[in-house]
């Protein structure tokens, strides 16, 4: 049987040319393909930077023209929208050692890897300012480079920093109940420094429960104070799975007394009793 869920979907005003009034509603523009993103942007700022293409270097991928490189790191940082668990980070991103390789090889592969987390599904099972710096972070320029010496450019320009992630989701609560505490509090620093740095920007972000997620002093109303702050904005659907009826009863309603044009209920036949009107 599929787990009930609540599904809300934000939507864009059109405005009428002449009056400036609000004529009607629309979906957001669906995210971009990695393709029309991530190749034109990584190949404009490599080409910025004006690396050596080395023809003589030993190391044959330095021969390998440029996309044929940016290709392999693909095959190390995959966009096909695999789970990435924040909790497990540093065992399932054992690629980043190719940037040990060298100064080159370092800012191909990590605008690669860059983009490459966008067009992932991250769960999110850690939180804190540190998770909120790192979904935020962009490559950064090296201070000290061997072909900034040389006269060259070295990727003195930034990525968009205006990043859209495909697939969030956020997990709240434990089995065990210093975790969810721990989780529970972690988040609210999440969410606290994302709204001083600026909202994530995601098409599908989702936030799934399990035991515990409920505790003194957060609740559903806090929830939904938390995810409407001002921390996201959400171009697509926001989905809540794992909680029970009651607790559904009661986001639709908190939802709905926000009066916001801009976000919509989907009201499925299987959830429409948990809605009050």
């Amino acid at each position: 049987m599929t787990p009930a869920i609540v599904v809300v979907r934000f939507v864009k005003p059109l405005y009428d040319k002449e009056s400036g009034a609000v004529s009607d509603f629309e979906e957001h523009d669906k995210q971009p393909k990695y393709r029309e993103v991530a190749d034109e942007q990584i190949i404009k700022m490599l080409k910025v930077a004006r690396f050596d293409t080395q023809p003589m270097s030993k190391c044959l991928l330095y021969r390998l023209p440029l996309e044929v490189r940016l290709r392999i790191w693909e095959c190390l940082f995959p966009h096909n929208w695999s789970a990435v668990e924040l909790e497990e980070f540093a065992q399932t991103t054992t690629g980043l050692a190719i940037l040990l390789t060298s100064h080159q090889i370092f800012h191909e592969a990590l605008l690669v890897f860059f983009y490459s987390l966008a067009y992932s599904r991250l769960v999110l099972k850690e939180y804190g300012g540190s998770t909120a710096h790192y979904l935020k972070s962009v490559p950064l320029k090296l201070d000290r480079c061997i072909y900034k010496r040389r006269g060259f450019i070295c990727l003195d320009i930034e990525c968009d920093e205006e990043r859209e992630f495909g697939s969030l989701v956020l997990s709240l609560g434990d089995k065990i109940h210093e975790t969810a505490v721990r989780r529970r509090w972690g988040f609210a620093l999440f969410i606290t420094t994302l709204r001083m740095e600026g909202p994530l920007r995601v098409h599908d972000l989702t936030v799934a429960v399990t035991e515990n997620w409920k505790i003194p002093g957060f609740d559903e109303n806090d929830l939904v104070q938390a995810l409407f702050s001002g921390a996201f904005t959400v171009l697509g659907r926001l989905k809540f799975v794992g909680f029970t009826r009651m607790e559904r009863r009661r986001l639709t309603n908190l939802i709905l007394a926000r009066q916001d044009p801009c976000v919509q209920l989907m009201r499925r036949r299987d959830d429409a009793e948990d809605i009050v009107g």
